[in-house]
This record gives C-alpha cells, sequence and structure tokens, in this order.
C-alpha cells in the first residue's frame, strides 16, 4: 500500500504478507483493513483507498448482503472507516494502479515492512505514472 496527499506527496507506504494468504480478494480487503489502522494511528481525517479489485469494491458496497470471510473482513473496514471525517474506497484500473502492484511484489520478501513519510527504493517513478494515469 502506498498512501499519499492530494498532491501525490507519499505519506505512508506498508508491504507485508499475512498468513501467506493466496486468495486475492481476501488479501486485498486485508490490505484495506491495515492501511486504515495504520491512517487511524497516524490521525489522518480524509481518506480515499483505492484498489484494482473490483470484486471488493462490489463486496464493500453490498457487504451487509453477504456471507463470507472477504463481506466479514470488509464489514471490519466499515466499521473502522467510522473513525474517519470522510472515506471512499474506489476502483482503478491496474494501469492506473503499478504502485500497488510494485508493493505487492515487494511483499513476497516474506517480511513486513512500513514507511512512514517514505516509500521503498525504486518506487518513486512508479507513483509519478500513476498520478499522471488517474489524471487522464
Amino acid at each position: 500500500m502506498v498512501a499519499r496527499d492530494s498532491s501525490g506527496v507519499v505519506l505512508f507506504s506498508a508491504a507485508g504478507r499475512e498468513f501467506h494468504m493466496r486468495d486475492v480478494k481476501i488479501a486485498e480487503a486485508m490490505a484495506i483493513r491495515w492501511a486504515m489502522r495504520i491512517a487511524i494511528d497516524l490521525g489522518f481525517k480524509e481518506v480515499m483507498f483505492e484498489t484494482d479489485n473490483l470484486s471488493v469494491v462490489k463486496v464493500w458496497s453490498s457487504f451487509s448482503s453477504q456471507l463470507s470471510y472477504l463481506a466479514s473482513i470488509l464489514s471490519d473496514c466499515v466499521v473502522l472507516s467510522s473513525s474517519f471525517n470522510s472515506c471512499s474506497l474506489s476502483h482503478v484500473r491496474r494501469s492506473g494502479n503499478m504502485a500497488a502492484d510494485f508493493m505487492a511484489k515487494f511483499a513476497l520478501s516474506d517480511q513486513c515492512f512500513v514507511w512512514i513519510s517514505d516509500a521503498p527504493p525504486g518506487i518513486e517513478g512508479i507513483l509519478s505514472n500513476d498520478v499522471l494515469s488517474a489524471s487522464i
């Protein structure tokens, strides 16, 4: 995950693997929940979360009508979202979310990393491309 302000400046970033999750949707939901917890700990009040996993966004929008492990994780996220003044989850094309792909590959190192006001080396150009792709 990479958290940026409205100007694209990195506020925090993190990479990790939880329980060696193999289900992409559940891993994405767990990453969103983790990002929310970090954002709460850092005192953020207005947040927008983006994912390239449309299934997660659809379950987020209707989690109360679904009984699944994915829905229960996203239910936790909805509860956490009440800690913010403003919170949203939206779908972005994979081409506009390459930073998430970079961080997911970084997480394969089997360790957990969190950077405050920074990001791992090698991601700067990717972040610039994501900002440009999102504005097109």
